[in-house]
């Protein structure tokens, strides 16, 4: 706790949960502590170096806020049916994922780590074209399965 003291921690950690664009990355930002392990910070200040050359060579992410899309994936995680919306949300975060997939395949031609970043995130083209294409002007589609075409 001292050290949080002597380095001004809590405003560091408050100005960079300011940036935070979800509740969760924001608890996380604000929990983080100072570290003694001399590996630890320069395996971090090196990843800090990369980010910092990707935003100078590429501009800044493809990030967008979603603000809902944390409790949405909890509720599909648990077997809850989704409405409309709810699912076009998805298919937005999805298609914000595609975004930063390219984004960091750009900034991987001259980075490996961050190369390996891109391809850590998976493709969901496929799923975010089904829910778009399920589903008009909140209103799921016929068409959107063999059973619903049937009716």
């Amino acid at each position: 706790m001292n050290a949080e003291i002597t380095l001004d921690f809590t405003i560091i950690k408050e100005q960079l949960a300011g940036y935070a664009l979800s509740e969760g990355a924001r608890s996380r930002l604000l929990a983080l502590t100072p570290s003694m392990k001399e590996g630890l910070c320069y395996s971090q200040l090196e990843e800090t170096t990369r980010a910092r050359r990707a935003l100078d060579e590429y501009g800044t992410p493809p990030l967008t806020a979603m603000p809902e899309i944390e409790k949405i994936i909890s509720l599909s995680e648990v077997g809850s049916m989704l409405i409309p919306s709810q699912l076009l949300a998805i298919a937005g975060f999805l298609t914000a994922c595609q975004r930063m997939e390219a984004y960091l395949k750009r900034a991987g031609s001259s980075d490996e780590v961050m190369a390996s970043y891109a391809a850590a995130l998976q493709g969901a083209a496929g799923l975010q074209n089904d829910i778009t294409d399920a589903i008009r002007g909140d209103q799921v589609q016929d068409k959107a399965s063999p059973w619903l075409y049937d009716v």
